[in-house]
């Protein structure tokens, strides 16, 4: 039909609306400190607390994804984040890193640093934050050519340096139309 628009297939679809952390992901939690969690912001997302990771300044925690199957070059990975400073951390900014493997995690190269300063999505605060819900931003990045075919899985590697909390929600891989046959 003119007009219509196909809806998209998405190979991860993953909103945190249930249990945490989802069937077939994984937190490592080196420290058994604080870590990635279950939030309300967003509806449901994933939070990594860095505003209450004192005295652990350094620790390192990820987030992994199950495995993808059958990525196209056309395919990307998406997800919605949020963000703000906070102006008295004296060990630098928190960051939030995210590695994409193709072998089904045996490794994990770099794709793209998610945090940085300049990635805040809200005016900096000195208390423990949760976005509102204009207070957060969307990344859409290409896949890497050798994900195509591979055994995918990502890894959102967060790097506490006492800051402030991170969000994570609606991480997409795939963007595919699906077409009604009827």
């Amino acid at each position: 039909r003119a007009g219509t628009e196909a809806p998209l297939l998405y190979l991860l679809d993953e909103s945190f609306e249930g249990t945490f952390p989802p069937s077939g992901w994984e937190v490592v939690n080196p420290d058994a400190g604080r870590t990635w969690a279950k939030s309300t912001a967003g509806n449901s997302s994933a939070r990594m607390n860095f505003y209450d990771y004192d005295p652990n300044a350094g620790q390192v925690d990820s987030l992994l994804s199950p495995i993808v199957l059958g990525l196209l070059s056309s395919d990307s990975l998406s997800f919605d984040y949020a963000y703000c400073g906070f102006p008295y951390s004296t060990v630098g900014p928190d960051t939030v890193e995210v590695f994409l493997s193709t072998d089904g995690g045996a490794t994990f190269p770099h794709l793209i640093t998610v945090l940085s300063v300049a990635d805040s999505t809200a005016p900096t605060n000195v208390n423990g934050w949760s976005p509102s819900s204009s207070e957060w931003g969307s990344r859409i990045y290409p896949l890497p050519p050798g994900s195509v075919g591979g055994s995918v899985r990502l890894a959102f590697i967060a790097h506490n340096h006492f800051a402030q909390n991170f969000y994570l929600d609606n991480i997409r891989l795939g963007t595919r139309a699906v077409h009604d046959v009827a």
